[in-house]
């Protein structure tokens, strides 16, 4: 039993130790995220998809209700013709709650694609300042705004807060967000055209070389 409690003993003394030694960093994910270009970029991008969603759904019903208007002021009820009208009008109706189901799922999927993106930029971005930092772990910090409703939900922010105090220097924050927007910036830079030489100016009187002219055949 007391060789037991030695072991433990130690090996509690080694993990206090190992943190001890072990170089942490912190850093504001929700700033970071906000400053990256790329977001923006994204964000614009995809309210214009909407904006166009929206758009093309407005045309389409407006379709939809000038059919049905035209369906009750030129044919009567209850006639062949009207039935059939009445028919191509609910597939009509079928066909634009599709489209609209479908166009809006895929944005969704997308914007759910490029928010996972980001954040592996992210990522990517706090392993690369970690590493050259010397940093073992990274942990994100949030800041209590004064916007909360009510004490109830003060107190929400304040238990869910992960990092209570750090030093300034800890901070990755704004190495993190140069890091990223740098090789966003990069990526989205078009390569530079490759300058074509102009040919060199041959002297007066120099021909041009080429094929020799054939000899005429002998008859």
């Amino acid at each position: 039993m007391k060789r037991m409690l030695v072991i433990f003993g130690l090996a509690a003394a080694c993990a206090a130790e190992a943190a001890a030694q072990s170089n942490v960093g912190v850093i504001d994910i929700a700033r970071i995220f906000k400053a990256y270009e790329r977001t923006a970029y994204l964000e614009e991008e995809f309210v214009a998809k909407e904006k166009f969603l929206n758009e093309e759904a407005e045309k389409k019903r407006a379709q939809i209700e000038s059919s049905r208007r035209a369906l009750q002021e030129a044919f009567k009820p209850n006639t062949p013709e009207y039935d059939r009208k009445v028919a191509e009008l609910q597939e009509a109706e079928i066909r634009y709650r599709v489209w609209t189901q479908m166009e809006t799922e895929a944005i969704k999927n997308a914007h759910k694609r490029s928010l996972m993106e980001i954040y592996a930029d992210v990522r990517a971005g706090v392993q690369k300042v970690a590493e050259e930092r010397g940093v073992d772990l990274v942990v994100t910090y949030d800041l209590l705004t004064q916007d909360a409703p009510d004490s109830a939900a003060l107190r929400q922010q304040i238990l869910l807060q992960k990092v209570i105090y750090w030093s300034p220097s800890l901070d990755l924050t704004d190495p993190v967000i140069k890091v990223i927007n740098d090789a966003f910036r990069l990526r989205n830079t078009p390569a530079a055209p490759k300058e074509s030489k102009p040919a060199a100016d041959k002297p007066a009187g120099e021909k041009t070389s080429g094929p020799a002219p054939e000899k005429p055949k002998s008859p």
